[in-house]
């Protein structure tokens, strides 16, 4: 009895593991299949590719030229009018690269039978998982900096007082940044696009080097020079 129920049992692991390979070879496949059907051609990939780069390229330079020159107070009169000018001139950038993100999406092969493994119940409910997740860190990442907090009212001469460590501060660093990801990824689950996942590792690789890489370094060196005056 010890014996065929050790023997049912080996069948049944090895069956298991054939199963696995199986579905992990056929989901490489797939993928393989699904990249390779992206038209590289298109136009609107390649301007989804560009505003990408375009907001933060734009904030960190606008900003930093603002930290130097104030161009941007001059003009208004005052630090903070400057600062929401800024801020809705970024926040619009925003919503137009989110289009352009949708349009390169809809550019391109997508859907169940461009991306099978993408259509699957398990991971749409995974996008909307990461969207919520990412929405949420954005939203309260928002909350707690406040506006000027949240558009670099620090390079305009707005500094804050104390470090934002709350929710989701203290869960992640760059919440805005991964979170602003997770949507971009979770929207590319929804619509089952190749180039979607493609877009979303780029929209994080740029962050990475031009948002944490480039910002993170100057807005330490501006409170570190407002430390040295008040010293």
């Amino acid at each position: 009895m010890d014996q065929q129920l050790l023997f049912l049992k080996n069948i049944f692991n090895e069956t298991n593991i054939q199963l696995m390979n199986a579905t992990y070879t056929s989901l490489i496949q797939e993928s393989q299949q699904a990249f390779q059907a992206i038209n590289w051609q298109t136009p609107s990939l390649w301007i989804s590719v560009g505003t990408v780069v375009l907001s933060p390229l734009y904030w960190n330079v606008v900003a930093r030229n603002e930290y130097k020159n104030k161009t941007l107070t001059k003009l208004f009169g005052t630090k903070e009018l400057a600062c929401w000018f800024f801020s809705a001139s970024v926040f619009i950038l925003g919503l137009y690269r989110d289009y352009r993100f949708t349009v390169a999406i809809k550019d391109q092969p997508h859907g169940p039978e461009a991306f099978p493994f993408l259509a699957l119940p398990a991971v749409v409910a995974f996008g909307y998982i990461i969207s919520t997740i990412g929405s949420m860190f954005v939203f309260f990442s928002m909350k707690g900096l406040g506006i000027h907090g949240t558009y670099l009212g620090d390079y305009f001469g707005i500094l804050k007082t104390e470090r934002v460590t709350g929710f989701p501060f203290n869960v992640v660093e760059h919440p805005m940044y991964y979170g602003s990801t997770m949507c971009f990824l979770g929207t590319a689950i929804w619509y089952a696009s190749p180039i979607g996942v493609l877009l979303s590792a780029w929209v994080l690789i740029v962050y990475l080097i031009a948002g944490v890489g480039f910002e993170e370094e100057f807005t330490n060196k501006i409170y570190s020079n407002a430390q040295k005056k008040t010293a």
